[in-house]
């Protein structure tokens, strides 16, 4: 006799309970993505569980398809959160760093010199970076060096 975790009711009683989770799921849609709703992790939680019991590839596929709705209710959810934070702003950010960059202070004067090279000190930026950088890996051959062929 087949163990219980690969006998065909047992596994027939797993894509049901998948089955009842994602319609249910689908059918609070408006309830789990409000933002105070712990819906959306109480239905992660039931999935988690039946996720335990899979050993075959159909009832994976429903937990595939039941994590593919839940990412999508969570994006939804995370759209509607309001946050009193400001936006980054790619312009300001830009402008910001132009004026740690200029060599003088004159903001008439156009950014390229007469012979094309930039009026940027760059000294200020790359101390900054290099806080927050490590140094380049090196490359390493797993099996030898390419481009060799054997004759």
């Amino acid at each position: 006799q087949k163990p219980l975790e690969m006998s065909t009711a047992f596994r027939s009683k797993i894509r049901r309970d998948y089955r009842i989770l994602i319609e249910t799921t689908e059918d609070h849609k408006q309830e789990i993505i409000r933002p105070e709703s712990d819906g959306l992790s109480q239905a992660l939680d039931k999935g988690d569980e039946l996720f335990s019991q899979v050993k075959m590839p159909r009832e994976a596929a429903l937990d595939s398809e039941f994590l593919s709705l839940a990412s999508q209710l969570g994006t939804e959810k995370c759209q509607r959160l309001s946050t009193g934070l400001r936006k980054f702003d790619v312009v300001e950010f830009m402008s910001k760093i132009r004026c740690l960059l200029k060599k003088d202070s004159k903001p008439d004067k156009n950014d390229d010199d007469e012979d094309g090279r930039d009026n940027f000190d760059w000294s200020p930026l790359i101390e900054q970076v290099q806080l927050y950088s490590s140094g380049t890996p090196t490359s390493e051959f797993m099996y030898g060096a390419m481009g060799i062929e054997a004759k």
